[in-house]
């Protein structure tokens, strides 16, 4: 399909539906990406439980709404750790009131992940989706290969398609970052 130049240069663009603001807009696709081990679960659990609670991320407003979280990499232990320590760090919410705006899918996804996480989808409606991590949670084989890439792109966005209201879907990757610094 070819863009119309004029129209889109003309036209005032939509104003973006802003999950936390000027960060996650509603119906992106984020992908968040560092070593392992760098705290990218513990960001996101906390960035779930503000937006899922109501509450300011980093001092950025959000617009509440409910976040799914499917976490194919962390460990309970490490899981329940992360989050206790989150909660304890919230000064203590109340369990039941983040139970229902906030669920955690944890090792519930296989190869079937676009099937599995549509029918997760549709029965708790997220504002918010978080995909921890893409090899492990998506099926990924080779994470440069650009077609495998357009494979999952694809399935996310039938994803978001399922709802009425398209989520913002978050997804975390392992890469390897070097600094640029040299050492002799």
């Amino acid at each position: 399909m070819r863009l119309n130049i004029p129209a889109i240069l003309t036209t005032e663009p939509p104003k973006p539906d802003w999950i936390i603001q000027g960060m996650v807009p509603r119906g992106t696709i984020l992908m968040i990406a560092g070593d392992a081990g760098v705290g990218k679960s513990v960001l996101n659990f906390n960035l779930g439980l503000h937006v899922a609670l109501g509450r300011p991320v980093f001092g950025f407003p959000v617009s509440q709404t409910r976040v799914l979280y499917f976490d194919q990499e962390n460990s309970f232990p490490d899981a329940a750790t992360y989050l206790h320590r989150l909660w304890l760090g919230m000064e203590s919410p109340d369990p039941d009131e983040i139970a229902n705006v906030f669920a955690i899918e944890h090792f519930s996804l296989t190869a079937q992940w676009e099937k599995e996480m549509t029918v997760s989808v549709a029965d708790f409606k997220p504002g918010l989706i978080v995909v921890d991590t893409a090899t492990s949670a998506l099926n990924v084989q080779q994470e440069n290969d650009n077609s495998e890439a357009h494979r999952v792109i694809s399935g996310l966005r039938r994803v978001m398609q399922s709802l009425d209201k398209p989520p913002a879907i978050i997804v975390l990757i392992h890469a390897k970052f070097e600094s640029g610094c040299s050492q002799k």
